[in-house]
């Protein structure tokens, strides 16, 4: 794999998707862009103190916020994202050689790999919904209810995202997302919290 270039960690390095794709596209994916503040937060609260050698994953990575961000302070680990813009993907592959990026649907992704991190910002919204502008063909909204176990009702992308995370962890490992508290209370999450109680 080849290195990452000095200008991925200088400070006027700047990609977001609200600025490279038209809002209706990224809207469409259930996606935004994470500030860096927050990102460096997550980071700290994921409780790591030993940064080498491990295997990190930033599913529906977008732009690598979160592996960026990693591999500019300690790039001594092997990066992983997965991307399901094509548009995006093809910028990332040739802005990041240094980080094993997929292009596909991360909850459809099979892969035998596990994980020490898997740290992101995963889309929002109710595939098939009116309400929410997140687009996800029927029949993928079909596979998604037959994968995983914690579908319930009008089930928000995070939860797939959430339990399809924890199954890539390896004995140990940490998973840091920022997702809304709702999934604490509303009765569609009820089999994510029984997933997470049990794992």
């Amino acid at each position: 794999m080849a290195p990452c270039g000095y200008d991925i960690c200088t400070a006027t390095f700047s990609l977001s998707l609200e600025n490279y794709l038209r809002e209706e596209e990224w809207k469409k994916f259930g996606a935004v862009s994470t500030p860096v503040d927050v990102v460096r937060f997550m980071i700290d609260v994921s409780g790591i103190k030993r940064w080498e050698g491990l295997s990190v994953l930033e599913p529906g990575c977008g732009f690598c916020s979160f592996t960026r961000e990693i591999y500019c302070d300690h790039p001594k680990n092997e990066f992983w994202g997965v991307e399901v813009n094509e548009k995006v993907y093809e910028v990332i592959s040739r802005l990041f050689p240094c980080f094993n990026i997929v292009l596909g649907d991360f909850l459809l992704w099979q892969t035998d790999k596990r994980f020490d991190l898997v740290i992101g910002n995963p889309p929002y919204g109710i595939p098939g919904s009116k309400r929410y502008p997140i687009r996800v063909p029927k029949e993928t909204r079909e596979e998604y209810r037959k994968l995983f176990e914690t579908a319930k009702g009008k089930y928000n992308m995070y939860g797939y995202f959430i339990e399809k995370g924890v199954k890539l962890l390896k004995e140990g490992g940490k998973l840091v997302y920022i997702v809304p508290s709702t999934f604490m209370i509303l009765d569609e999450f009820s089999k994510l919290r029984e997933f997470l109680s049990r794992t």
